[in-house]
């Protein structure tokens, strides 16, 4: 079985200078998984601020289309992204539709990233197929996590229409919204072990829906940045 991974980037503008004496890291929301990785490599470089005369600042913000954009301004001066929102950022495509980001490079690989369904056990959703008229948050619109769902949705032919909610929450207010019965499920782009996941299964009864088969497989093998 194919799982759905996705890399997770670490970009910059390559007309940026590596001599900058105070650089800002784009990550996401706080309690994500970007912003904990970003202060971790900021206070790594920081470590060696004497030597290298770079000082490190880490930026939450709404994630990968957002940091690809800031960058692409200068208003950043290294970013982490997804993979496949790098790849359409190149490449002119989806968010970026002709308006392809030239000036971005990727300069590492750190981690790979699953892309996740939870949903309440009461909302007796036991597969993709069964989210028609169920409340689902498919991403804040400038997260990967939305670009990687609204993917998955062509695959499998569903239309965001069809939902009774096509919710555009950030990852931070997910949790809360799924205990108080505000959403029966939400996708999330992430990797593990994730807080905010933690904090749905500790809320209230969860399942955790298995995205595999023919359809994600071949999802994969047709996108390579998966």
């Amino acid at each position: 079985m194919k799982k759905f991974i996705i890399g997770m980037f670490f970009l910059i503008n390559s007309s940026s200078l590596y001599s900058t004496d105070f650089i800002t890291l784009g990550t996401g929301e706080v309690n994500a998984t970007y912003y904990p990785r970003g202060l971790f490599l900021c206070k790594l470089i920081n470590e060696f601020q004497t030597e290298n005369k770079i000082r490190c600042s880490v930026e939450s913000t709404d994630g990968s289309v957002y940091n690809i954009n800031a960058i692409d301004k200068g208003e950043l001066n290294f970013a982490i992204s997804q993979s496949d929102t790098v790849y359409n950022a190149v490449n002119g495509k989806k968010n970026f539709l002709n308006n392809e980001k030239e000036k971005i490079r990727s300069v590492i690989s750190i981690y790979p990233e699953l892309l996740t369904f939870i949903v309440s056990k009461k909302s007796g959703i036991k597969s993709i197929e069964d989210i028609e008229g169920k409340r689902i948050n498919i991403g804040n619109p400038l997260s990967g996590s939305r670009v990687s769902t609204l993917k998955l949705f062509e695959k499998y032919g569903i239309k965001k229409e069809k939902l009774s909610l096509a919710g555009g929450l950030k990852i931070e207010d997910t949790a809360d919204a799924l205990r108080d019965d505000k959403i029966d499920g939400y996708f999330f782009m992430v990797g593990h072990p994730s807080q905010n996941i933690k904090d749905a299964v500790d809320s209230i009864p969860v399942s955790i829906i298995p995205l595999a088969g023919d359809k994600v497989n071949q999802l994969v093998e047709e996108n390579p940045y998966f």
